[in-house]
């Protein structure tokens, strides 16, 4: 099938004998009825041209590549639509109407043992997340009337009575300091989890330094934690257990006493803080 190109056909119209005059028109009426069909210009003709007088005419035929533009629309409108059934399915569910939130923070409000009355003060828990999508537990202590110098600080159970039951310890291990870490062979530790765990109670957390006036408070005290947590469904969760203050330093070793850390002082249950 063959197409005339209007402005070619007009021109020859006006140069060509009278004679001819009517086998062109005739021609362009023809290729006007077939307009659903794209005529591609001169600059861009896809198809063989071939001269015949002073007008062109273009093969009709579509040859292989006038599809390889649709073919690429096709695969990646499939692509995109992939993409977003991916990016659908991994989007966390919108919650609930009327879910309860977890708390911002946790607080345990320090009561002094007998003949400690002079201790006061709290202990704040807030978690949050750090570069590698771990949960941190910042902890920031508020006490006063401590002897001044170092005293133990661990997270207990609550026993049946009400009372502070054994240390924290979830996964069984060995009192250590809150760095305390057991690597496995000669891979380096990257972060826990990677070769190495933990190698301590999950409710050692340490020593809090009292200063010249017995106070151990203010930013510089605050601390984080990368065992424990205040997530209700990790074993390690701290919420609702209780914090102990002791009267001397943690020595990182000891079973008993939290580190031989003396007697307790002050002792608080970690509750939800008050919105």
């Amino acid at each position: 099938m063959t197409f005339f190109y209007p402005r070619e056909i007009e021109a020859r119209v006006r140069h060509s004998p009278p004679r001819r005059h009517a086998s062109i028109m005739s021609s362009l009426a023809s290729s006007r009825a077939l307009a659903p069909t794209r005529v591609a210009s001169r600059r861009s003709a896809r198809g063989p041209a071939r001269r015949a007088g002073a007008v062109f005419a273009v093969r009709a035929e579509r040859s292989s590549r006038d599809a390889v533009p649709a073919q690429l629309h096709d695969a990646r409108s499939r692509c995109a639509a992939f993409a977003a059934a991916v990016l659908f399915a991994a989007a966390p569910a919108p919650a609930l109407a009327g879910a309860p939130k977890p708390p911002a923070a946790y607080v345990a409000e320090l009561v002094p043992t007998p003949g400690h009355a002079q201790v006061s003060g709290s202990i704040r828990f807030e978690a949050a997340l750090n570069k590698s999508g771990q949960e941190v537990v910042f902890v920031s202590p508020s006490v006063n009337g401590l002897a001044p110098g170092p005293h133990g600080i661990n997270v207990h159970d609550v026993a049946g009575d009400g009372s502070v039951g054994a240390s924290f310890n979830p996964d069984g291990r060995p009192h250590g300091s809150p760095s305390s870490i057991k690597k496995f062979g000669a891979s380096a530790c990257h972060f826990v989890g990677e070769g190495c765990q933990w190698n301590r109670h999950a409710g050692d957390l340490g020593n809090l330094v009292a200063d010249a006036d017995g106070n151990a408070q203010g930013v510089e005290k605050k601390f984080k934690d990368l065992y424990v947590s205040l997530n209700p469904k990790k074993p390690e969760c701290v919420a609702g257990k209780a914090v102990v203050v002791r009267a001397r330093a943690d020595d990182f070793k000891t079973e008993a006493d939290d580190g031989d850390a003396g007697e307790i002082v002050a002792v608080g249950v970690i509750k939800a803080a008050a919105a």
